[in-house]
């Protein structure tokens, strides 16, 4: 069959940590990139032709705005975008493969793209997630696990700052109490008024950093 058709064609070219860091700059991206990202699962390795109607239905939006962002993208060195007109398809009527030969591979590449589409679905709850912390959930992306927060990062800092105060300046008021004496972790709370889950993230932290240590008497003192 022959037809007029408009082919556009998107691979990814930056890492995953480029395009959460992206997303959380350009919200008004996010629902294309998802979209796409959960379409075509080949999309980070090689040329993948897309079906921009499917996306813009996809998104809820028009198609001229899904090019719209294709090409902020490309502009951004976020993929590499193109999109040309072709006045000819070729259409096969009689399908040929077999067990052996075009179906096995058919079911590989399939099980493949269903593993990305699993991964890029991690990689878009990251985006999204604002409670846990960002250095914690790119460690279990990787099979890795700790239950020690980064505290830096903006899912950290929002988390831990209370009245105007993040973990680093409450850490350092704890340094300065004991500078002075000995407290056990009550004494802390009742000293520094702030959220008692707080105090002790940051006396969990000054231990882990080997600023301070616990005595006999379950008191902290500076190292």
């Amino acid at each position: 069959s022959e037809s007029f058709l408009k082919k556009t064609t998107v691979r990814f070219l930056s890492n995953k940590e480029q395009i959460f860091d992206y997303l959380r700059k350009n919200e008004s991206s996010a629902t294309i990139v998802q979209s796409i990202l959960r379409t075509y699962g080949g999309i980070f390795d090689f040329e993948t032709k897309i079906n921009v109607p499917l996306i813009a239905k996809k998104a809820n939006i028009s198609e001229s705005q899904v090019i719209k962002v294709l090409e902020q993208l490309q502009m951004n060195d976020i993929i590499e975008y193109r999109s040309q007109q072709s006045d000819l398809e070729i259409t096969f009527l009689v399908p040929r493969e077999d067990d052996r030969t075009i179906h096995t591979f058919a079911n590989k590449v399939q099980e493949r793209n269903q593993l990305k589409r699993e991964k890029l679905e991690e990689m878009l709850q990251y985006v999204h997630e604002n409670k846990i912390c960002r250095s914690r959930k790119i460690l279990a992306y990787f099979g890795e696990k700790t239950s020690q927060d980064c505290g830096i990062c903006d899912t950290c800092l929002r988390n831990y700052r209370v009245e105007g105060i993040t973990i680093e300046a409450l850490s350092k008021e704890i340094l300065q109490l004991l500078k002075d004496k000995k407290h056990s972790s009550r004494a802390l709370i009742l000293c520094l008024e702030y959220n008692e889950q707080s105090i002790l993230k940051a006396i969990s932290g000054l231990l882990e950093d080997g600023k301070i240590k616990i005595n006999t008497k379950n008191e902290y003192e500076i190292c």
